[in-house]
């Protein structure tokens, strides 16, 4: 009797422990996909771009820690409110960026840095900024 209330006991424990496993796996997946969201690739290669980034922590700054995002998708338009840590090879920072979906591509509304134990940078551009523009094809030659 003893022993079928120890197992009954330990049963209980491993299911609770597979649903506590479970529970926690959810927010890590969610991290991932955010982590490969063309939303964070954009706000990243955007921040990297400026010159106040690369004082503050250096070049070639990565996305560490956790990230905190409300993303409103849809094929060709959409919003998203980022904020994460950079980390570079002077440091980190606390990074803040909006951004607009518009034709299916990501662009810039506004961005700022905190560098640890300083003021916000306000690296805001003046119109989104969407990246480079692409490259125009190539001009058809009548044949």
């Amino acid at each position: 009797m003893a022993v079928r209330r120890r197992l009954r006991k330990i049963g209980c424990g491993c299911a609770g422990l597979l649903v506590l496993a479970g529970a926690a796996a959810i927010p890590l997946a969610r991290q991932q996909r955010l982590r490969n969201h063309a939303a964070l690739a954009r706000a990243v290669e955007y921040l990297a771009d400026q010159d106040e980034t690369a004082q503050a922590v250096g070049s070639g700054p990565v996305v560490s820690g956790w990230i905190t995002a409300k993303i409103s998708e849809w094929p060709s338009r959409g919003d998203a409110d980022l904020v994460f840590t950079l980390r570079g090879p002077k440091g980190r920072a606390i990074a803040r960026v909006e951004l607009v979906k518009s034709l299916g591509e990501w662009g810039v509304e506004s961005a700022g840095l905190i560098p640890e134990g300083q003021p916000m940078i306000d690296l805001s551009p003046e119109q989104p900024d969407f990246g480079p523009a692409p490259e125009a094809p190539p001009e058809k030659t009548p044949v």
